[in-house]
């Protein structure tokens, strides 16, 4: 077992600020130990994995009520332990007496559908842990297989006031949604790797993130001339320019194309769709760990807003290609007037240019430790949920009852959600909206005449 604390095997640049490296692991035969951070590791053999409780034991472990039961399943199986002991001297403290672990990253060479989270509930205490899942896969979405998958209402239009408090709104719906669906596992995002959500609230994958990630582990196995490949053939044009320039100048030339080429390829061979599974559980809601698999393509979270009332779907659909995302909406009216014929009202866009208000994207983060109490959903979500027992509020921004005057015929007219009268030029402007998104909040603005 080796345990590298570099970043090499990240493909390039170093681990972002506040970031923690992966600590890369290769199992062999017979292991080596180099050990690496707060971390010592032991891959038990078999003998002492089919007593694994025994061996902790003997090294002063003091084992929680309930290992034995815990583990018997995994040493009935002949499965291998991989033992990480922890430097308490060297880890890491975030605040609030919380520790940050570095994460450990392994692979293996069977398919790995089946994750042992029920070894999490010794440790808790009582109390729910938190679990996220991430798969990248080349094709396929992925989602929980023996257990029941749920995908929670998308497009919601809130209240303002969520909009800085977005990891406190959302944990406070995933505990309504798990309070009617205790065993379900939450399917929050599935997208491609290429792409990074509408709004995108974070860029997408750098290419040396998704060498971190295991894509490294398959380039690998790839031959040289796949990993290499040669340059295409230069045109007439780039040969003529090829051929005026001196020795060293074609030299860099060539390796600089060889560069492209590989960095190229490289970057198409890694295209994935993304996977995320969430799920908050106890004793009693995870039985049995959680086996995943792939799934077909769905669709929520994507449209723009419709009508006087901005109306959304807030429903996952099948799909030709997977575009899913946990979106949530703001809507304020624009109220300045429009002056033409006929105007062209409830059409949605971006905001103009001209708009000078705050344009971000509040995340929903660090949900296993937001308050789950002072944001309750049904005193802030607008859009009627009623799987959920939520009736909406109304919306006091609420601009469909406006007066909907238009210009007369000798006014100026203007194109900004107008319908141009024959004979005008210009283009039918849309109305204004703006984003917020992701696990998060989605803020947009519609234009209507007044």
């Amino acid at each position: 077992l080796k345990a590298n604390t570099d970043t090499a095997f990240l493909g390039g640049g170093a681990p972002p600020p506040g970031g923690k490296a992966a600590k890369e692991m290769t199992l062999t035969v017979e292991p080596e130990f180099k050990h690496a951070s707060e971390y010592t590791f032991k891959l038990l053999d078999q003998a002492d994995s089919a007593n694994i409780t025994g061996w902790l034991e003997k090294q002063g472990y003091k084992l929680p009520a309930g290992t034995a039961e815990a583990v018997k399943p995994y040493a009935d199986a002949k499965q291998r332990f991989l033992v990480a002991s922890v430097d308490q001297a060297k880890v890491e403290l975030v605040g609030d007496g919380r520790a940050q672990l570095s994460p450990i990253r392994f692979w293996t060479e069977t398919n790995y559908t089946k994750i042992p989270s029920t070894l999490g509930l010794l440790n808790s205490g009582g109390k729910k842990q938190e679990l996220v899942i991430s798969v990248l896969d080349a094709k396929d979405r992925y989602e929980a297989k023996n257990y029941d998958n749920v995908f929670p209402p998308t497009n919601l239009n809130v209240d303002f006031k969520v909009k800085e408090r977005m990891g406190e709104f959302y944990a406070a719906m995933h505990d309504k949604l798990l309070a009617k669906n205790p065993k379900g596992i939450l399917n929050e995002y599935a997208w491609s790797t290429l792409e990074c959500g509408q709004p995108c609230p974070n860029p997408p994958l750098y290419i040396h993130e998704l060498l971190s990630l295991g894509a490294d582990v398959f380039e690998a196995t790839l031959p040289e001339d796949v990993r290499n490949p040669d340059p295409p053939e230069r045109t007439e044009e780039e040969k003529k320019i090829y051929d005026e320039k001196k020795k060293e100048e074609k030299k860099a030339d060539d390796i600089g194309r060889k560069e492209i080429a590989r960095r190229k390829a490289l970057v198409e061979r890694h295209a994935y769709t993304l996977s995320r599974m969430h799920h908050r559980y106890d004793k009693e809601s995870l039985k049995q760990d959680i086996e995943i698999g792939p799934a077909k393509s769905v669709r929520g979270g994507v449209e723009l807003p419709k009508g006087p009332k901005g109306e959304l779907p807030i429903e996952t659909k099948p799909a030709d290609r997977n575009m899913l995302q946990m979106r949530y909406v703001n809507l304020h009216p624009d109220i300045s007037v429009l002056k033409c014929d006929n105007p062209n009202r409830w059409r949605w866009g971006k905001p103009p240019r001209t708009y000078r208000g705050l344009r971000k994207i509040w995340l929903a983060e660090d949900l296993a430790t937001r308050n789950r109490k002072e944001i309750v959903p049904e005193k802030v979500v607008i859009t009627p949920v009623a799987d959920l027992g939520i009736p909406g509020i109304a919306d006091e921004k609420d601009p469909a009852a406006a007066p909907s005057a238009s210009a007369g015929a000798g006014e100026e007219k203007k194109s900004g959600g107008c319908q141009l009268s024959p004979g005008a030029t210009g283009t039918s402007g849309a109305a204004a909206v703006g984003f917020l998104a992701g696990l998060g909040l989605w803020l947009s603005r519609r234009r209507y005449a007044k």
